[in-house]
């Protein structure tokens, strides 16, 4: 596995992350309770990491050109 794959998985994994955290502070408010949020946020961490489960895989075992393509698609320097 080169550092190249290593980079572009993380990659996703953080943009990932981060949309998490933008959803759910726009849906927050929209909440009754406070520890309804925590369950949001489980619940789109989870279809964020199933989203990602695949794709990482697939680079994971695929390497060279198939990484460039994905990292120059999500504009991914590394």
């Amino acid at each position: 596995r080169s550092a190249s794959v290593d980079t572009v998985i993380g990659e996703l994994y953080r943009r990932s992350n981060s949309s998490v955290d933008e959803i759910v502070e726009r849906f927050a408010g929209k909440l009754s309770e406070g520890a309804d949020r925590e369950i949001l946020r489980q619940a789109v961490h989870t279809m964020a990491r199933t989203l990602l489960a695949a794709p990482a895989k697939f680079l994971g075992e695929a390497g060279g050109p198939e990484v460039e393509v994905v990292a120059s698609a999500f504009g991914i320097d590394g």
